[in-house]
């Protein structure tokens, strides 16, 4: 079974913006001497998505598992394990997904910090497998490039051709 790397900072900013939002209405309402909870909380707690998707992108990360075997791929993610067969592959091809156009648009308006974060972002990149329903799965490469040239290796190995990418 080949993991990606573990990236723990999404974890931890998660963990405590979810505290911190949860707890902070209880905190000021006990500083200002008042029972329970202060009135804040109806600003404060619509925001608590935000460290939520911070945890739930880290554990669909985390919990991203490929295994190669004689039968076929078998690919875990954070609800399902689901498993590829080598006959219904009919092949693979280079995949790449790029900054949205609209960002890169939107960078000179931005603050410095801000616009360089939007210019230095890197497009997602991997393989993508193609089936015989027609349907694909796509395998990301970044922290995980050992795992994907095993599979790449694999592909190639039973005579998998390579396709065009897709455009």
């Amino acid at each position: 079974m080949h993991r990606g790397s573990a990236v723990i900072g999404p974890d931890i900013i998660g963990v405590g913006l979810l505290a911190l939002f949860v707890a902070l209405p209880v905190w000021i309402g006990r500083a200002e001497g008042a029972e329970g909870l202060h009135g804040s909380a109806l600003l404060i707690w619509p925001l608590l998505p935000a460290p939520l998707a911070l945890l739930f992108v880290a554990a669909s990360n985390a919990c991203f598992g490929l295994w190669v075997g004689p039968a076929g791929l078998s690919i875990s993610s954070l609800r399902r394990t689901e498993r590829i067969g080598w006959d219904e592959i009919i092949g693979w091809r280079p995949w790449r997904r790029d900054r949205l156009r609209v960002f890169r648009a939107v960078a000179p308006f931005l603050p410095p910090g801000a616009a360089g974060a939007v210019l230095l972002a890197r497009a997602s990149t991997g393989v993508e497998i193609v089936l015989r329903t027609g349907r694909s799965r796509r395998l990301p490469r970044e922290g995980f490039e050992n795992g994907l040239a095993r599979v790449q290796r694999a592909l190639t190995e039973r005579g998998l051709p390579r396709l065009e990418p897709a455009h």
